[in-house]
């Protein structure tokens, strides 16, 4: 992902009563030395999430992940976009999972 990119969605679908598990991470940068290495994160993404009857958002800012999970209480399609929220670097190399279960 760059400063420039458009904020990415995931769609799949889900049924009623599926648990659902969504879980976002994002690396940080890091510089220095292997002994006085300084890790920083230069980017800050928001999880949200909507689902049939409902929404969700996981939106902290002092960690390099989000996660979301909910119960759905009818079958549909479940949504997710990543928003960026503050990006002061070039790029940031980030994954998406999500489990049903």
């Amino acid at each position: 992902m760059t400063s420039s990119s458009p904020n990415p969605t995931q769609s799949f679908s889900v049924t009623a009563g599926q648990r659902v598990r969504i879980d976002l991470a994002w690396d940080s940068s890091t510089s220095g030395s292997i002994f006085g290495k300084i890790d920083t994160l230069t980017t800050d993404l928001d999880l949200r999430v909507s689902y049939p009857g409902g929404t969700k958002q996981s939106l902290s800012w002092d960690n390099a992940y989000e996660h979301v999970a909910f119960t759905a209480p009818s079958s549909g399609t479940v949504t997710i976009t990543v928003r960026k929220v503050r990006f002061d670097g070039p790029n940031s190399f980030w994954g998406l999972a999500w489990l049903k279960f």
